[in-house]
């Protein structure tokens, strides 16, 4: 699925950030294939399953994707006190 996208869009991994609720299901092969990663925690029931994965970003509510939108686009570190997001 992954690699589907990326061969579409015409993308690297490191061109792009997987947002995703299940630090099993979807941030740990997102992580493996080089993708940043960002947790959407809001999301997901079973934050605790595995803590192996650690994302890069760790989203706590939906507007977060779009603070992790602009952070990507400026290429400089939004402070976290501005927004609810923590960016690792």
């Amino acid at each position: 699925m992954f690699y589907h996208a990326l061969n579409t869009l015409e993308l690297l991994p490191e061109q792009t950030i997987f947002v995703g609720d299940s630090l099993r299901r979807n941030i740990e092969p997102a992580q493996k294939i080089g993708m940043i990663t960002a947790h959407a925690a809001y999301g997901d029931r079973n934050f605790f399953e595995d803590r192996t994965w650690r994302p890069n970003h760790v989203l706590k509510s939906i507007s977060d994707v779009i603070v992790l939108a602009q952070y990507d686009e400026m290429k400089k570190k939004v402070p976290v006190n501005n927004c609810a997001m923590g960016l690792m």
